[in-house]
Order: structure tokens, then sequence, then C-alpha cells
């Protein structure tokens, strides 16, 4: 082997190592290709969480604009509302009591 063969021998592997490490550690790099992996998959979970409240957020809204007795039920519950003709019983607080029993 002459001494060109071997100074081009040498000079190609430096130039072979050179591009395996830029394609390894470079800004495109394997490395980066994993950051940006869980980065993709961190996201996609948070976007089925929210398809998911959007969904049930969407059931909502068609139960509010369709189902009377729903407006009814969310009515009662949320707002505290009563038909005319009902009675409304209050019972005393389980602590409220105890409470006034000491003083």
């Amino acid at each position: 082997m002459t001494r060109t063969e071997k100074i081009l021998i040498y000079i190609l592997s430096f130039i072979l190592i050179a591009i395996l490490t830029f394609i390894i550690f470079g800004k495109d790099g394997f490395r980066n290709i994993a950051e940006l992996k869980k980065k993709r998959d961190t996201i996609i979970e948070a976007n089925e969480k929210i398809a998911g409240r959007n969904r049930k957020t969407a059931r909502i809204i068609n139960r509010l604009t369709t189902d009377p007795e729903y407006i009814e039920h969310i009515a009662r519950q949320d707002i505290g509302m009563v038909k005319e003709d009902e009675i409304v019983i209050q019972f005393a607080d389980k602590k409220e009591i105890l409470k006034n029993d000491k003083e």
C-alpha cells in the first residue's frame, strides 16, 4: 500500500467518523429524534384528554338543548330550584347541631 493510499484511507475514515458523529449527536440526530418522540407522545396524550372533555361537553350541550328532564335536573341540582307546588324541607347540618350543643 502506498503512502498516498494510506493517506486517502485515513481521510475517508475521518470523514466517515465525522459524518457518523454528526448523525448521532447533531441537531437533527438520533438523540433529538428520541426527545421529539417523547414530546410527541406527551402531546398525543394531552390531545386525547382534551378530545374526551370535548366529547363530554358536546353531550352536555346536546342534552341541554334537547332534553327538558336534564335541564330540570341541572336546575334542581346546581341552582336549587323547586317547582311551585313543592315544599322544601331543610335539615340542620350535623356540625351546626354539635356546635350548638357544646355552647
